[in-house]
């Protein structure tokens, strides 16, 4: 039997909840992710004008929901004992379900679940989504005892519905997880009088080797020093924040790298705010590029414009004719495309784009343990010109399943077929960077078609490649996303708007409604898809307005 602190116990009894400067781990999150904006919009946006968007289809809830059924299902498989505190997150602020988890550390349950976690000292709090004794998990991952040590003590596990936190690209997020265990750890090593070793983050591809996540703080010792000046950081902003902003003050600057949907056009306008402009909004400009612009003494993007070639530093320029396109074009309001470089017209031109579904739609009862989703093409969008009349045909999956998907193919190529009297030879399909022919290689992956296939020998031409190769460039786009030269160019010229509808923001939200599409018992007929449907038409119009303008006559630019 473990004891428990007796001064938490007393203190409980004088405090019902905890109070508003007490920090649970996610407030923090932003931090980690060098994103203080974040916060700086929660609690000062309004009085500059930014309010978060109210959202029909939001990701993170659609993520929220697949880490909420991750966690039921791994507890029906790995611990259906496990006794439960917190059904809400708000319950973590409640004194009585603290002393209902101590009552249950005290009685030694061998697994409990979204225990409310306090220790008034560091005013902090959280909900861990699992504590379980060390013997319990020496037996479940006998591999990783040594990490636990042999005296008895709670330790935290914490479920994550992601994958690859191992990889570099991750990292960021890796860092926030392993603030978030480290501060449970912290507070339920005082609690108990036992630190634990490590606190450990089961993932989707991590079922039977939990991440570690080593615990270096020792009893009676402070927070982590990263920990406690990241919610020093916070409490200034939430506190003196309002006399910053972030197109100014690096204590509340935006990371461009972090996405928050719920902020999207904030974070859009602060970024045009920014003095100089931000040199980020610049194709092929990354963070690491950035910073040697900076250590380089260039900090904006007219800074940029305006230098010398030889005080840029060596491999910033990585493609420069279009880098200086793009800047050119923006400085002086004039679109650039140079003469005779359209690609020469076919008898059959077709425009084309894909929306597919990466893995993270899982059905835990029918893929445990593998959870790989059902990564597919579920609809593809063709539209062509005949006698200067734009037409437009759809193939929809009827379901979420790879069946469904071989269908659609088949479809689609019958009526490239059909609409080429088998003469795919003299057509081309136009398509815009490089999904189209990347996802068909890894559906002829899925289905086991021969090389020789005619999914894997369409004749595609990336369009985009025209522009990137000859340094075309549209005042309004700093980039080569399709939006970007598609939008500019209807500003330009509204002969070439694509009209896309205002309800998606982009191809990442199109997969979410695509999801949802899918819950519904007529998906092919649903609101869901008919909306995706008009987004893949203007996807497919797009290409071929930038391609008409790329024909345009010298003087149409």
């Amino acid at each position: 039997m473990l004891n428990v602190s007796n001064d938490l116990r007393v203190f409980l009894e004088t405090q019902a909840s905890v109070g508003d400067d007490w920090l649970p781990p996610t407030k923090i999150r932003a931090l980690y992710l060098n994103d203080p904006a974040a916060i700086w919009l929660e609690h000062h946006g309004a009085a500059h004008g930014f309010v978060p968007e109210t959202l029909s289809y939001a990701f993170l809830d659609f993520l929220a929901e697949k880490g909420q059924q991750f966690e039921q299902a791994w507890l029906k498989r790995n611990a259906p004992e496990a006794v439960q505190v917190c059904d809400q997150p708000y319950e973590g602020r409640e004194a009585q379900r603290v002393l209902q988890t101590l009552d249950l550390m005290q009685a030694g349950v061998p697994v409990i679940a979204q225990p409310a976690l306090w220790w008034p000292a560091e005013r902090i709090f959280g909900t861990p989504d699992l504590i379980v004794l060390s013997s319990w998990f020496r037996e479940r991952y006998p591999e990783q005892a040594h990490l636990v040590g042999e005296t008895e003590h709670y330790l935290v596990l914490d479920l994550k519905f992601s994958s690859n936190l191992d990889k570099r690209e991750k990292a960021a997020d890796l860092s926030c997880y392993s603030a978030q265990t480290r501060m449970y750890s912290y507070m339920l090593g005082q609690i108990q009088g036992i630190m634990p070793q490590h606190a450990f983050l089961i993932t989707r591809d991590r079922l039977h080797n939990p991440i570690p996540i080593p615990i270096e703080v020792q009893l009676g010792q402070p927070l982590d020093a990263d920990i406690r000046q990241n919610c020093e950081r916070y409490v200034e902003i939430v506190q003196f924040g309002g006399q910053y902003v972030p197109w100014n003050d690096p204590i509340v600057q935006l990371n461009p790298n972090v996405s928050d949907e719920r902020w999207s056009k904030a974070r859009a306008q602060i970024r045009q705010r920014q003095p100089g402009g931000e040199m980020l909004r610049l194709w092929n400009i990354g963070p690491t590029a950035q910073q040697k612009l900076v250590n380089a003494g260039i900090t904006t993007l007219l800074g940029l414009m305006n230098a010398a070639s030889q005080s840029i530093p060596k491999g910033i320029m990585k493609f420069p004719d279009p880098m200086k396109a793009i800047m050119q074009a923006n400085h002086t309001g004039v679109a650039l495309r140079a003469p005779g470089i359209a690609p020469a017209a076919k008898q059959w031109e077709f425009f084309v784009d894909f929306e597919f579904f990466s893995n993270l739609n899982v059905d835990f009862e029918q893929q445990w343990p593998q959870l790989k989703g059902t990564p597919m093409i579920f609809m593809i969008g063709i539209g062509w010109l005949t006698d200067g009349q734009w037409h437009y045909r759809e193939c929809i999956a009827e379901r979420e399943d790879h069946a469904a998907e071989q269908a659609i193919l088949a479809e689609f190529i019958a009526i490239l077929q059909a609409q080429t009297n088998n003469q795919l030879d003299q057509a081309v399909l136009y398509h815009w960077h490089n999904a189209e022919p990347v996802e068909c290689r890894h559906a002829a992956v899925r289905h086991q078609l021969p090389n020789d296939h005619i999914l894997l020998n369409l004749p595609w031409f990336d369009l985009k490649n025209v522009l990137v190769n000859n340094a075309c460039a549209v005042p309004g786009a700093w980039d080569y996303s399709l939006k970007s030269i598609a939008k500019a160019l209807a500003v330009l010229d509204a002969q070439y708007d694509p009209a896309w509808p205002t309800d998606l923001a982009d191809g990442a939200q199109a997969q979410l409604v695509g999801w949802y599409a899918y819950r519904q018992a007529e998906a092919r007929t649903s609101a869901e898809m008919q909306l995706l449907s008009r987004y893949l038409e203007a996807d497919c119009r797009a290409t071929w307005k930038i391609l008409a303008w790329l024909r345009a006559d010298d003087g149409a630019h």
